[in-house]
This record gives structure tokens, sequence and C-alpha cells, in this order.
């Protein structure tokens, strides 16, 4: 199936200047503005025609898609008008295509498809992400493949805490 039969753009957008403002990383997915760290990038005057966010949207940085910048969202806020959010056009488990768009065959083709003159400056338009195919296997299996890369993503996280403890120690004793 072609992405365009999976996601949708969202084009609903602030009217004002309320709303939480979101932030996205290619490392922690959505997360709130006040808690990601400082960039270096200006903050803009107005939120006025920012992109409305809700839980369970696809977001995706046009410019660093081809890095793994997008992520479903758990969270209702705003955030920059140069993002792209979709919504899911069919019943599926979100997280699956979180995780499938974040392998290397699919950042490649991104970034193969991306328009720019510069890495930093790549752009993967909407018109070219909803090109790509998908694999789509039924639920039940989204939830399986969903539910062992958790299980794989805590034993790592859990490997790498206990290594720092412990090289922590050595350093402080």
């Amino acid at each position: 199936m072609r992405i365009r039969g999976l996601f949708e753009e969202s084009i609903e957008k602030t009217v004002d200047d309320s709303g939480t403002l979101l932030s996205l990383s290619q490392y922690t997915g959505v997360s709130l503005k006040s808690e990601a760290g400082k960039t270096g990038m200006f903050e803009a005057e107005s939120t006025t025609g920012y992109k409305i966010v809700h839980p369970g949207q696809f977001v995706m940085n046009i410019m660093l898609a081809w890095n793994g910048s997008y992520a479903v969202s758990d969270l209702e806020g705003i955030i920059s008008p140069a993002y792209c959010v979709f919504d899911f056009r069919i019943p599926c488990v979100k997280r699956y295509f979180d995780y499938l768009l974040r392998t290397k065959i699919y950042s490649g083709a991104f970034k193969t498809q991306s328009r720019g003159i510069i890495d930093s400056r790549l752009r993967l338009y909407p018109n070219k992400f909803y090109s790509f195919k998908a694999i789509v296997p039924p639920i039940e299996e989204q939830e399986k493949i969903v539910a062992y890369l958790d299980k794989k993503i805590t034993l790592i996280e859990t490997c790498k805490c206990q290594r720092e403890r412990e090289s922590y120690k050595l350093l402080t004793n």
C-alpha cells in the first residue's frame, strides 16, 4: 500500500496565539517545547497559523525526515507550520508505522526523494512522502511487532543505564 493510503495531511491551524507549543526530535519524538533542550533557534513572535497536533497524529519535520525526525504524538498542542501533521486513514497500530519508517531503507529512500542543496536543508514534501510503499500486515501482526520491539528497546535501555552506573562508579572511586 502507498503511504498516501495510510496518511492524510491535516490542515488544522491556530487562529490565535493559544496552544501548548510542541517540539519534535528524531531522538525523543514529540515533546513539550518547554522541556526540550535549547536548539539555538529563534522563538517566533506569534504562533498564529501554527499546526494543531492531536494525540495519535503522525508529525514530520520535512527538513529532517531523511534523518528520522518524525513520530506519532502522544500530546495535544501546536507545532511550527514548517512541519507536516498527518492523520491515519486506516485502522492500525500507529507505533508500528513509527518503527517501520525508522528503518534504514526508509531513511535512505527519504533522503533520495528529498529536495535541497545541502543535507541540513533537504525537504521531503508530502507529494514525495505519499509515493512510498509501506508494508501493512494485519493489525494482530502489527501488535506483535510493536510488543517485540518495545521489549527489546526496554532491555537495551536497561543495559545502557547499568553500564552508565558502572562507569560512573569507576570514575568516582
